[in-house]
């Protein structure tokens, strides 16, 4: 039987250290892409080239973040180290 929503599910969370991290680091990255797409947007004279590099920045990483819900531990490891890199790199630029 299914309660409340504020009820806890019955069902232990399955999300390994490295998934978790990996999920964050992808979520970063997906909310700076985010903030600059509405950002470009409301500008006076939006750039239509940045929009959409923005765009496909985004649609990769929500590619991504998909592909972590069957990711082996060693995948989440690897997309989670590719995304820290780029949220870093992205906050540089």
């Amino acid at each position: 039987m299914i309660g409340p929503p504020h009820e806890e599910p019955d069902f232990p969370d399955t999300t390994s250290g490295h998934e978790q991290q990996a999920l964050d680091a992808v979520q970063t990255v997906m909310q700076w892409y985010a903030a600059r797409l509405g950002q470009e947007r409301r500008a006076t004279t939006p750039d239509e080239h940045r929009i959409e590099e923005l765009k496909a920045g985004w649609l990769q990483a929500a590619r991504d973040r998909r592909r972590l819900e069957e990711a082996s531990p060693q995948e989440a490891q690897y997309i989670g180290a590719r995304y820290a890199a780029r949220a870093r790199e992205l906050n540089e630029s």
